[in-house]
C-alpha cells in the first residue's frame, strides 16, 4: 500500500510516504491450501494440523496477518490464536468474521479473546468508521 501526502512550507515541498501491505494482499505460502478471511483488519485462517498439537483444543482460528493501520495494530500479533468474539466461541475464520461484523454493528468496541504464549488474553478492538 502506498499513500503519498504532500504539503508546502515556504516553497519547499515535503512528502510523507507510508509503506505497508494491506491484509487483502497477504497470501499463504505456495502449496498451502489455507483459505483466509479478513475482518476488522485481521487476516484469519484455520489453524494448520501441525500447529493444532501445540494449541489448546478450543483454538481453531489463527491470525496470520493484520492491517498495520487497523484497530488491532498495537494489541494483536500474527500467530495469535482466536478463541472468542464477544463471548461467542469461534470455530472457523468465516464464523469469526460473522461474529465480529455483528458485534461491530451493535457496539463501539469488539472484545476478542486470544491465545498467546500459553495464556488467554482479552483485547478490545474499536472498528474504524
Amino acid at each position: 500500500r502506498l499513500r503519498l501526502q504532500g504539503f508546502r512550507v515556504r516553497q519547499a515541498i515535503f512528502a510523507i510516504l507510508v509503506v505497508g501491505q494491506p491484509p487483502a494482499e497477504a497470501r499463504p505460502p505456495r502449496g498451502v491450501a489455507s483459505p483466509t478471511v479478513t475482518a476488522l483488519g485481521l487476516v484469519l485462517r484455520a489453524a494448520a494440523p501441525a500447529a493444532r498439537s501445540k494449541l489448546p483444543a478450543n483454538v481453531r482460528v489463527v491470525i496470520s496477518a493484520l492491517d498495520p493501520f487497523g484497530p488491532g495494530k498495537d494489541q494483536i500479533r500474527p500467530g495469535d490464536g482466536l478463541i472468542e468474539v464477544q463471548g461467542r466461541a469461534v470455530t472457523s475464520p468465516q464464523d469469526a468474521r460473522a461474529a465480529k461484523e455483528a458485534a461491530a454493528r451493535k457496539r463501539d468496541a469488539v472484545v476478542v479473546r486470544l491465545y498467546r504464549d500459553g495464556q488467554s488474553i482479552d483485547r478490545a478492538l474499536r472498528p474504524t468508521r
